[in-house]
């Protein structure tokens, strides 16, 4: 606390100080006071040290804007994810764009033979028109959840399932986008024989998009968020996709795992998306045996109990949202309770848990004191789309 400084008269010679004195006791006592109440009040310690950012960070497949039967959803989508304002990032996977289904076609009929061949998954290779950039649904969905920042990624057009159309993944944001960059993650002849699943023609490239957000303050904080959509068949194929996401973030092998570019160490990042990826741990032994049975029913050989991809996180020193979250689970009643998170994919059939959202760690990230914790983690009941959208919110701080 800075002292005021002022003039006092001269005390006459021989007298002792007995004011100064007063004060000076004064002054110690109310020092002893403070630091007792320090020492036995850590929360407000905390409090005054640190800076915290408070954000709702929703993750959702959004399947080309359409439902699960393949109709177009934008209303029943957005109006959802307006239920769950006030979201501050909104990261979409499987996002068309510039596509709006409404206005893009000339006549119904040939509205409908559009959705009607990608329902009959021959949508492949079919032009489809595109739209102005304020008419597609991308950006009248940011414009109705006051998102006024937002990126798009390509991952793949001509060999695109829903038509000859820019298909990817989007970061919408309430906070100022100050850098962004879009990584193809493009696939070879070779990619699309791995896997058990069986033979394809080719493996669809995929991306990852990213976006660093200015969170403001004083302490001018900032954090990146990196939305990606992995392979749907083959793990050892999403496993390489994940360590080139991984690289490209600074927390690839080149930095042993632990995420620290000597020329320069990666932000706070918020890595999350529909990785296609599942492990044991995350199901209970009932849900564990629909999955075998889901399996056997397709002649495939039973899924590995652990996730390369998990794994990768795992080393990189990332962090599991949903385990980190002081409540998981649904919205259903008494959910708050449960060990473990809610199935993500699919609306109408809830099988696994492959939507996720993981936090990088404080010890590799700069600059140094920036923390990034988890207050709530949950899983929506919305069918809009063919997955459950995922939400954490999240404190951002400084110390």
């Amino acid at each position: 606390i800075g002292q005021m400084r002022h003039r006092r008269p001269p005390r006459a010679a021989g007298r002792p100080g007995v004011r100064r004195c007063a004060v000076r006791a004064v002054r110690l006592a109310c020092v002893v006071v403070w630091r007792h109440h320090l020492t036995t009040r850590p929360t407000l310690v905390r409090a005054l040290r640190t800076h915290v950012q408070k954000l709702r960070i929703v993750s959702y497949n959004v399947h080309a804007w359409r439902d699960a039967e393949h109709e177009d959803n934008f209303e029943r989508l957005a109006a959802a994810l307006e239920a769950l304002q006030p979201i501050d990032v909104l990261c979409l996977n499987e996002a068309l764009h510039p596509f709006a289904g409404d206005t893009a076609f000339e006549t119904p009929s040939e509205r409908a033979a559009y959705y009607g061949a990608v329902r009959r998954k021959e949508g492949r290779g079919r032009a489809t028109p595109t739209v102005e950039e304020r008419a597609s649904y991308l950006a009248r969905l940011a414009a109705r959840l006051e998102l006024p920042h937002y990126v798009f990624g390509e991952a793949e057009r001509e060999l695109c399932f829903f038509g000859a159309v820019p298909f990817g993944n989007a970061v919408c944001s309430r906070h100022r986008i100050v850098q962004s960059a879009s990584l193809a993650l493009r696939s070879t002849p070779e990619d699309a024989a791995l896997g058990d699943q069986g033979p394809r023609d080719f493996a669809e490239s995929r991306a990852a998009t990213f976006a660093t957000l200015d969170l403001g303050g004083a302490d001018a904080l900032r954090l990146r968020v990196a939305a990606t959509h992995l392979d749907h068949k083959a793990e050892p194929l999403r496993a390489k996709q994940m360590a080139k996401v991984l690289d490209a973030l600074g927390f690839g092998a080149a930095d042993a795992g632990s995420g620290v570019n000597a020329q320069a160490p990666p932000p706070p990042t918020v890595l999350c998306g529909d990785l296609n990826t599942f492990c044991r741990a995350d199901h209970s032994d009932a849900a564990w045996q629909r999955i075998l049975d889901f399996y056997a029913s397709r002649g495939w050989p039973a899924p590995s109990e652990t996730s390369l991809v998990l794994s990768a996180l795992e080393r990189a020193r990332f962090r599991d949202a949903a385990r980190l979250a002081a409540t998981t689970g649904s919205e259903e009643e008494n959910s708050a309770s449960r060990a473990l998170p809610d199935p993500t994919c699919w609306t109408h059939r809830p099988l696994f848990r492959i939507d996720h959202l993981w936090l990088s760690s404080s010890q590799t990230t700069a600059p140094p004191g920036v923390s990034v914790k988890v207050d709530r983690f949950f899983r929506p009941n919305v069918d809009a789309s063919d997955h459950f959208p995922i939400v954490a919110d999240l404190e951002v701080g400084v110390a």
